[in-house]
């Protein structure tokens, strides 16, 4: 999967949404043949709204406490899959334990001091 598909299904919950809500007909349809097509809709609807409201939650919940807004999570939970160090010394702080607990034992990145 490239990655900016992995990026902007990371930040957009209506990109979100795409992916789950057919993915929520194609279940209901497996689990529930002998209902009407119309009802398999409703209830992937359903489970779309469910799914992004925990998911808007979630990522509400995480900005929260890194000190960042919703969208900013994507990019904070990006930099500390590749290991790097955030520009911004705010998002430094905020990610300074999540890094110093990784069980992975290669040094951060810094973007700014990388000499090509």
């Amino acid at each position: 999967m490239p990655c900016a598909f992995k990026r902007w299904l990371d930040r957009r919950p209506t990109a979100q949404a795409v992916v789950i809500f057919p993915l929520g007909v194609g279940v209901t349809a497996l689990f529930r043949r002998n209902e009407h097509p119309l009802s398999w809709v409703i209830q992937g609807a359903l489970y779309t709204a469910i799914a992004i409201t925990f998911l808007a939650v979630q990522h509400r919940r995480v900005g929260r406490a890194v000190g960042t807004d919703p969208s900013g999570t994507a990019d904070l939970s990006r930099k500390i899959r590749h290991r790097e160090v955030p520009s911004d010394p705010g998002e430094q702080v905020a990610v300074t334990p999540w890094t110093a607990s990784a069980p992975c034992s290669r040094p951060l990145r810094n973007q700014s001091k990388r000499v090509s």
